[in-house]
């Protein structure tokens, strides 16, 4: 896509057309050229991401219907590449300077970037943040020295945390003298919070040290072994 492109910074409230403007300006890109794997489209939550992946979608699908829708899409795509009075454009010119031409966009081609967006459906980068930043963490694990990870809803990390209290008070797993103990060094670590709030306070103890505890899972580096 050998064009210099424009930022554009959308500031709007809840259901003005922000999607809809993404959608376009993602589109617009394909049609300048770039491989639909090659864009990156974020956002915060699986609902937004899963509603901007539809609206994509179900635009390409209704340009690809017939000569009048797409020829509705194409105007719109056109007035976001080039821009308009109210909108700037996406890009203004090419890198060698040359005007921008833009190709014929009917049915058969919108048909066309549909094809060519299936065919990549499982390469697209088209999800949440956080999922994005884990599928790069996970194919560079080597390079950031991780053997193995994965990532952590809330309700497994309160389940990890519950299995942690119940090792911890198992009798299965302790002794009566080694709950005894920990009981005592918890108290002493909290003395400020009440006994009736033992387990809440347990939970939010964990919650704080628990990364500082796989850091360093040694017990002789915490003083005593018990």
């Amino acid at each position: 896509m050998p064009a210099m492109l424009q930022s554009t910074m959308i500031r709007a409230s809840a259901g003005s057309g922000k999607t809809w403007q993404l959608a376009n300006r993602y589109l617009s890109l394909m049609v300048l050229g770039a491989a639909p794997e090659k864009i990156i489209a974020l956002t915060f939550t699986r609902k937004a991401a899963g509603e901007f992946t539809s609206r994509i979608m179900t635009r390409l699908a209704a340009g690809a219907a017939n000569e009048d829708t797409a020829g509705e899409l194409a105007k719109e795509l056109r007035t976001v590449i080039l821009g308009s009075d109210t909108i700037p454009a996406l890009v203004t010119e090419k890198l060698d300077g040359s005007e921008v031409l833009l190709p014929r966009m009917d049915a058969a081609y919108f048909q066309e970037l549909l094809e060519k967006l299936v065919a990549v459906l499982d390469r697209l980068a088209l999800s949440t943040l956080d999922s994005y930043f884990v599928r790069i963490v996970r194919n560079c694990s080597l390079e950031l020295g991780l053997s193995g990870f994965e990532l952590m809803e809330d309700s497994t990390i309160a389940s990890e945390r519950l299995a942690v209290m119940t090792k911890i008070f198992s009798s299965l797993g302790t002794s009566g003298q080694e709950r005894e103990v920990f009981l005592q060094s918890f108290k002493q670590a909290t003395w400020v919070e009440q006994e009736n709030r033992q387990s809440q306070t347990l939970e939010g103890f964990v919650t704080s040290h628990q990364n500082r505890w796989l850091a360093t899972p040694e017990a002789e580096r915490w003083g005593s072994a018990e």
